[in-house]
C-alpha cells in the first residue's frame, strides 16, 4: 500500500476527481467527503487523511485545483 502522502497527491493530480462537480461549481466539503470515503476504502484512516492534508481536506482540495486549473492555463493552446 503507498504512504497516504502519495496516495492524496494522485488522486488530486487526476482531473477526474474533480469532473463530476464540471458542470456546476465546486463543492470542496463534499469533496472533502468523497476523498475521505476513498480514503478509507483503500485503507487509511481519518487521522492519516487529515494529516496528509495539513488538518484542512477543504482547503487541500481546493489548492490542488488551483494548481490544475493553473497547470492547464499555462499549456500552449492546441492549433484549429
Amino acid at each position: 500500500m503507498k504512504n497516504i502522502f502519495d496516495w492524496v497527491e494522485d488522486v488530486m493530480v487526476d482531473p477526474s476527481f474533480f469532473s463530476a462537480s464540471r458542470s456546476q461549481s465546486l463543492d470542496f466539503p463534499t469533496l472533502a467527503e468523497t476523498l475521505a470515503r476513498q480514503a478509507q476504502a483503500e485503507g487509511y484512516s481519518p487521522d492519516e487523511l487529515d494529516e496528509a492534508c495539513g488538518s484542512d481536506v477543504s482547503g487541500y482540495i481546493m489548492k490542488a485545483h488551483g494548481d490544475l486549473v493553473r497547470k492547464a492555463s499555462s499549456l500552449p493552446a492546441l492549433p484549429a
